[in-house]
């Protein structure tokens, strides 16, 4: 009997084999629609835990969604074309400013308001250390290998003991985990993903760096700490373990394993003005959205957050499919899997 190989489990097969995929192509026959929930499409494989995201909209007008990985994928990035779904592999270029450019836990991809995408190496797997480094890159820069534009390395304060002892598998017996952040007003903010503590939010000057430099170090200040219940009516909802932050119009959107949080940006920017390193971020705002939980395709846990709206969202899982959320429901993709209509000034 013939038997037909689907292009997923040729991919898979070809990953175990440690052959070359190809730079381009379509990772979309997922079948998903078993489960319930149907995917929208498959980032590049070698980035498939997706930990961070992010919109681009490109100078013609075109929509495309980037994704990393973490540690072990190297220094790439998958760019998805939103109508065609074809994608493609963006690889960094090895150096910024005489700095090797580095992947030891990419965790976070944000974009600030010039356009420009920011990679934080910031997750706690296997490493023992103090500090985070980011990466400036942009991603309408037809050059390849893509250049960086920045490298800053990033200083902790520091970070007092856990009072709880993590489980012997946790990244964070090695120290602070960092898989959520946002750019704008000339800073970028860090959230900490922890179960240990209450997570901490930092804030990094990126405007006290001179425009001509290319590397960097600077500290972070710990501007305050995220409030742990969210309001849903009358309920009181726990936050914890956040993997993905997402801005979009005056908000910032919070993925977490149990679902989507909202509160106001101007939660950081008070929190950004005090000399206060402990003020409660989202206090009397922090808004419960929707749950994942319960839902059978994410099972695997969830990894990153686009806000397109506040009722429309991308939301990818650690294997790489990638779920749109709209109008309180996980939608089904167009016929032929034809792409999803964004906004022409889609963001992250």
């Amino acid at each position: 009997m013939k038997r037909v190989l689907s292009a997923g489990l040729l991919v898979a097969i070809q990953i175990l084999r440690g052959a070359e995929l190809p730079a381009a192509g379509r990772y979309d026959d997922l079948p998903d629609r078993a489960f319930g929930v149907h995917c929208l499409f498959r980032v590049y494989p070698a980035v498939s835990e997706a930990s961070g995201a992010a919109l681009v909209t490109d100078t013609n007008g075109a929509v495309s969604y980037w994704s990393h990985g973490d540690s072990g994928t190297g220094t790439v990035l998958g760019r998805t074309d939103m109508v065609s779904l074809k994608t493609e592999r963006i690889q960094l270029a090895g150096r910024a400013g005489g700095q090797p450019v580095e992947n030891a836990d990419w965790e976070s991809l944000s974009p600030d308001p010039d356009g420009n995408l920011w990679i934080v190496d910031g997750g706690g797997n296997n490493f023992d250390r103090h500090f985070i480094v980011s990466y400036k890159i942009n991603p309408r820069d037809p050059t390849r290998p893509l250049p960086v534009l920045r490298r800053i390395t990033v200083d902790y304060p520091p970070h007092p003991p856990a009072t709880k002892t993590p489980d012997a598998d946790s990244p964070e017996r090695w120290g602070p985990d960092v898989e959520a952040s946002i750019v704008f007003d000339g800073s970028l903010f860090l959230i900490e993903k922890t179960v240990l503590d209450t997570p901490r939010i930092y804030q990094v000057n990126l405007a006290s760096v001179p425009s001509n430099a290319i590397t960097a170090r600077i500290p972070a200040r710990q501007i305050g700490v995220l409030s742990q219940t969210a309001q849903k009516g009358t309920a009181q909802i726990p936050i914890s373990l956040v993997t993905d932050a997402s801005m979009c119009g005056t908000n910032v959107y919070l993925l977490t394993y149990y679902g989507v949080f909202c509160l106001p940006v101007a939660e950081f920017t008070k929190a950004a003005k005090s000399p206060a390193a402990e003020t409660v971020i989202g206090r009397d705002n922090l808004q419960f959205l929707f749950s994942i939980v319960g839902i059978p395709n994410f099972l695997v846990q969830a990894e990153g957050l686009v806000a397109i709206s506040h009722d429309q969202f991308l939301i990818s899982r650690e294997d790489g499919r990638v779920f749109c959320w709209r109008n309180g429901h996980f939608e089904e993709p167009p016929p032929r899997r034809a792409g999803l209509p964004l906004p022409a000034a889609a963001g992250k």
